[in-house]
């Protein structure tokens, strides 16, 4: 099923990945295994700074999920990738959504979504899992506290942010100072689940058939992937997710 979701999400209709959804909540309740890689693929469909409603919609019924099943997502004996990826998403998408406001469907066939209720909901969950599993939540390494540090001017979070600051032995026995994850290089892997699979997809397919030479329509190119990924925090992301593994194959 993971496979089936990596490779025709794009092509389902809403009504299907409503019900797809259902299924995990229900596998989820009958403790079905090997769940792990099927939510990253759900995860990486999460797309930062895209506030349309079959977006925000996922969000939403993700966070429900993991909201109902918080001790599945905390489990020692789950893949150790499933809890940092779902403290990645939720600090992806908490800025997203901070603003509030209302996300109507196009065909208003499904129910309006309260951007403010959900952003409530995520910054709750994600200051629970950070709180109960911080040494966990520090092997996401720098990219930790790169994303942590937007949500440091939002009321929610002002008390972790002390606690973070200076006193972080509320949180955990291991580090003396945040500054010690700043020292810890990102995991390849975290770092490609942050960028969706079309963006992937398009960077792959540029990079073998696009290059400079007379009669090639680069800017035509770059125009059209600027229109359909917007996020600059996403391109950026993917600039130094290259840029490492660049560094690397030179040494």
């Amino acid at each position: 099923m993971a496979r089936f979701v990596a490779e025709t999400w794009h092509k389902m209709s809403f009504k299907v990945k409503e019900n797809l959804l259902q299924l995990l909540n229900d596998f989820l309740k009958q403790n079905v295994t090997n769940l792990e890689v099927l939510n990253l693929h759900l995860m990486r469909r999460v797309i930062t700074g895209n506030l349309s409603y079959e977006n925000v919609w996922l969000s939403q019924e993700l966070l429900n999920i993991y909201e109902e099943h918080k001790e599945w997502v905390e489990g020692a004996n789950r893949q150790p990738f499933l809890l940092l990826l779902v403290v990645i998403t939720l600090l992806r998408t908490i800025p997203d959504h901070y603003r509030g406001g209302t996300i109507k469907h196009p065909d208003g066939t499904s129910p309006a979504i309260n951007l403010t209720s959900l952003y409530n909901k995520e910054c709750h969950l994600l200051i629970s899992l950070m709180q109960r599993n911080f040494d966990r939540c520090s092997e996401i390494g720098r990219d930790f506290i790169r994303m942590l540090l937007p949500l440091s001017q939002y009321p929610e979070f002002q008390e972790f942010f002390t606690d973070l600051k200076t006193n972080i032995s509320a949180l955990t026995t291991k580090l003396s100072s945040f500054t010690e994850i700043l020292y810890i290089e990102t995991p390849k892997v975290l770092l490609q689940t942050i960028i969706p699979h079309e963006m992937e997809f398009w960077i792959r397919w540029m990079m073998k058939n696009v290059y400079c030479a007379p009669g090639v329509p680069v800017r035509k190119y770059q125009e059209m992937f600027n229109v359909c990924f917007p996020s600059h925090s996403l391109q950026c992301l993917f600039t130094r997710k290259n840029s490492s593994r660049a560094k690397r194959t030179t040494h």
